[in-house]
């Protein structure tokens, strides 16, 4: 017996030992690059199957909704439907008079960004590390790098892609720089996550920084890793001290990311090369 136990213990220390070498060299080394999406494939049966508790639950909990509550909110979705059409006609008219004054102008046109619904499968827990894994992965062309919105503004961006499941990071992680601009203002900055709850910092910034509170925060393009023009964050506090040579300015996140359940994926547009317009001929010459 005392053997047995003896063996159980060599065993655990062997196996936690192989883990702790295996952590140090996936997180320190690219060794191990090429078999993560291996790994990441074997895992995600396993990973379902752990959810099914958890959706049988849910599922469970989510039967007895009132009936009079799903009439109403039929009844909402119906009138926002309603209004929603009758502004997609006007900016589709819209749309098209800008196609034509640019034809006509001879500009660079460009086209609409292409989106990907994605659903969340998992929050990490890890106060220090603001991450989700989500249900895309490369089948459905996913990259590392790319745009993650919700329908308030900027979310993240994938840091890691397997073949069926993503990681994105959210804004507020330690290791996101966002670069942003002041829509009132036009001022360039980087917005930093701080790796702990809902805010942003903004560091660097010179006391004559034209900056205020409740200024709305947007992608600048700079880097040409976040497509210019999504709205990021709402600057929360501007303090300005004389011991200080810097500003201390924090901001809020327009994106819900205590409340994630599905996000958007983005494809930025790409510019279309413009037609040549002939030149205009000269009756004379004829």
């Amino acid at each position: 017996m005392t053997y047995g136990i003896g063996r159980s213990r060599t065993r655990l220390v062997v196996l936690a030992l192989l883990s702790l070498v295996l952590m140090g060299l996936d997180t320190y080394t690219d060794s191990l690059k090429q078999t993560r999406p291996i790994v990441g494939l074997i895992v995600v049966p396993i990973h379902l199957v752990a959810m099914i508790p958890a959706l049988i639950l849910a599922r469970a909990n989510s039967l007895p909704l009132d009936v009079v509550r799903l009439q109403q909110d039929y009844q909402a979705l119906k009138e926002n439907r309603l209004l929603l059409n009758s502004r997609l006609q006007r900016f589709e008219a819209i749309e098209a008079e800008n196609d034509r004054l640019r034809s006509l102008l001879s500009a660079t046109g460009y086209t609409p960004d292409e989106v990907l619904l994605a659903e969340v499968v998992q929050v990490n827990v890890d106060p220090y590390s603001r991450t989700l894994l989500i249900n895309r992965g490369t089948v459905e062309g996913v990259y590392e790098g790319q745009v993650a919105l919700d329908a308030n503004g900027l979310l993240g961006q994938v840091v890691r892609s397997g073949v069926f499941r993503s990681t994105v990071a959210l804004i507020t992680d330690s290791t996101q720089a966002i670069p942003v601009m002041s829509v009132r203002s036009g001022l360039h900055m980087l917005a930093y996550g701080t790796g702990q709850g809902n805010a942003l910092t903004l560091p660097f910034l010179e006391p004559t920084a034209n900056l205020r509170e409740g200024d709305v925060l947007v992608t600048s393009g700079l880097g040409q890793r976040f497509p210019r023009g999504y709205p990021v964050a709402r600057v929360t506090r501007v303090v300005s001290s004389l011991e200080e040579s810097f500003l201390r300015v924090t901001a809020l996140p327009l994106a819900q990311l205590d409340s994630i359940s599905e996000l958007l994926l983005l494809w930025p547009a790409k510019p279309v090369v413009p037609f040549d317009i002939p030149p205009k001929q000269d009756p004379s010459s004829g």
